[in-house]
């Protein structure tokens, strides 16, 4: 009788052993991975002259501020488009390419812009155009502005649309304007300046250098980003007619060109807000 417990007792422990066996296999042969939040992706720009940064309260009584070379200006306007946005993974650096449609128009009186929801993880680079895709470009400003720049960013100017650009209608890429003194001696010399880059023109690429940061599922990771015009204007020499201008002459024009690229947009930092 004894010796009947002792069986029944061992085979109980051998079910028992094989069904942990069954569930354990069944749990590791799933290969169903867990599945990856998302997280909300912001642009906060800034729009500063070198180290200061400024916005359309500006007035012309205060001087300005100065460029690198102690020009000083004061803006009154500031825009331009953002398009073709892709993030790097850090670790990888394998490409991950926003919707077509994401984009936005960065105006002087707004900061915070949303871009996507995105993957959480880990990321080390931000890339985009300053400009349009010829597909955008094409794009009536009836439908381009609410696509860009939701109710969460606010509706720029609709001075980045304009008539006269190559005797049709089009967009202007980025759109600057305001006061400067190109004597720092004589600070009642002053020069109404306005630039544009318009329509026809290629967008311009910027790679922002890798610096990590974290997008959390159901989170806000703002990037931090320097729209810095003090390198953008700097040494510019704007043809002036009556004190005003409406461009700078052919080789400013290629110098800004190339600062959009290299040094006008400046990585800062991220931070996440719950």
């Amino acid at each position: 009788m004894k010796k009947n417990k002792t069986i029944i007792f061992l085979i109980t422990i051998m079910v028992f052993m094989v069904s942990m066996t069954l569930n354990s296999c069944k749990k590791c042969d799933s290969g169903t991975p867990a599945p990856v939040g998302m997280g909300h992706l912001y642009f906060h720009l800034h729009t500063d002259m070198q180290t200061t940064e400024v916005d359309s309260g500006n007035s012309p009584t205060n001087n300005g501020y100065p460029d690198a070379l102690g020009r000083r200006y004061y803006l009154t306007s500031a825009q331009f488009f953002i398009s073709s946005i892709t993030i790097y993974n850090y670790t990888t650096n394998a490409a991950y390419t926003l919707p077509i449609t994401t984009g936005m128009c960065k105006y002087i009186d707004n900061e915070d812009y949303y871009i996507a929801d995105v993957p959480a993880g880990n990321y080390g680079s931000v890339s985009y155009n300053i400009g349009l895709t010829p597909a955008e470009a094409a794009e009536s400003p009836g439908v381009l502005f609410p696509q860009f720049n939701s109710a969460v960013n606010g509706i720029p100017s609709t001075s980045m649309w304009d008539t006269s650009w190559n005797a049709a209608p089009g967009y202007i890429y980025l759109n600057v304007s305001g006061v400067y003194y190109p004597n720092p001696q004589n600070l009642m010399d002053t020069v109404v300046f306005s630039y544009q880059i318009g329509a026809g023109a290629s967008p311009y690429h910027v790679q922002l250098p890798q610096q990590q940061f974290t997008v959390l599922a159901d989170t806000i990771t703002f990037v931090h980003q320097i729209c810095d015009y003090g390198n953008l204007l700097q040494g510019v020499s704007f043809a002036i007619n009556n004190a005003t201008t409406n461009g700078p002459n052919a080789a400013s024009a290629d110098s800004i060109a190339n600062r959009i690229s290299s040094n006008f947009m400046i990585y800062e930092m991220a931070t996440i807000k719950p």
